[in-house]
């Protein structure tokens, strides 16, 4: 897709804390208004009453939402969300990924106050992603719930895949996800780039891997937002638990995608690496005191006893 098949963002990227002042700036720049709270219908400042005006509402509800997306669509076709906090050169990795997938993409990120030029870089291709800044930076249970909650509750999507910003996606990777129909489903994440070349045969296994993720809208509904009382550390674990009390299977059918761990604490200063630790202890403790054992543990693994997804597709 060329520059000018897709509409631009405006000169200057927008900067919101919460998914409502993300929604309520775009209701005001088109001039319209929230009616009741809702945020997937939008009326208009001056219109009729009754049934007419609302069906002119959600008319202009869907402009909003073709504006923002750049295209004639409700619905973002295969959405993908990348949250971002510095680490620009893994990023561009990572988008160049996205990109070379087999199907059609949307890509959405959250990025998270970087300081490296990744602002700069996101605004400068945006002409084919969308993205939003938080500033402050929210950690990751909060933009994943950012980015979640606009793409099922606003957006329409039935699915979005999930993916960190220091990995590299093999280029059937969402269309494997997808073919294995699964509600929650993810790849595994490797160290070496060679064996995103390796044949391919799915198997389920029930360890998810929160790097590279498929969660559906069902899923969403049932289990809901991250908790974001933790903020870095062990939000994965925390769902993952959640999903099994709730019986939802979340499981890997195997297929790899290049992972640098910790590319985020790997690219850190030494001032924000320390910050970063001292987070993770601060959510290892709030998880301890959630669940009452710690992440790893032989009574966190008893609670995925019952999980038998482990069958060759």
């Amino acid at each position: 897709m060329s520059e000018k098949d897709c509409p631009s963002n405006d000169d200057e990227p927008e900067t919101y804390k919460t998914l409502r002042e993300a929604q309520e700036a775009l209701a005001a720049k088109l001039g319209y208004r929230h009616w009741s709270g809702d945020l997937l219908r939008i009326l208009p400042l001056r219109t009729a009453s009754g049934p007419a005006g609302r069906e002119k509402s959600q008319a202009r509800g869907r402009l909003a939402l073709w504006q923002l997306h750049g295209s004639l669509e409700r619905t973002p076709m295969n959405a993908i969300l990348m949250l971002t906090r510095n680490a620009l050169e893994l990023t561009k990795q990572a988008v160049a990924s996205v990109f070379d997938q087999n199907i059609p993409v949307t890509l959405y990120i959250v990025e998270n106050d970087s300081s490296d030029g990744t602002k700069e870089w996101l605004k400068e291709h945006s002409f084919k992603l969308r993205y939003w800044n938080m500033t402050p930076a929210k950690g990751v249970s909060a933009s994943w719930n950012f980015g979640l909650n606009y793409l099922f509750e606003t957006a329409g999507c039935e699915y979005v895949l999930v993916i960190n910003n220091d990995v590299v996606l093999p280029g059937t990777f969402y269309s494997e996800l997808l073919r294995d129909g699964g509600d929650f489903v993810t790849g595994v994440g490797v160290n070496d780039l060679a064996q995103l070349d390796q044949p391919f045969q799915p198997l389920r296994r029930p360890k998810p891997d929160f790097s590279g993720f498929l969660i559906r809208r069902k899923v969403w509904s049932v289990v809901g937002d991250f908790d974001e009382n933790i903020v870095l550390y062990c939000g994965d674990c925390d769902y993952h638990l959640r999903c099994e009390k709730a019986g939802v299977q979340c499981y890997t059918i195997g297929i790899p995608f290049y992972h640098v761990a910790s590319g985020t604490l790997k690219y850190a200063s030494e001032e924000e690496r320390r910050a970063i630790q001292e987070q993770a202890n601060r959510d290892r403790d709030f998880f301890l005191r959630k669940w009452g054992f710690e992440v790893g543990s032989v009574s966190y693994n008893q609670q995925f006893a019952g999980n038998t997804s482990n069958v060759a597709q």
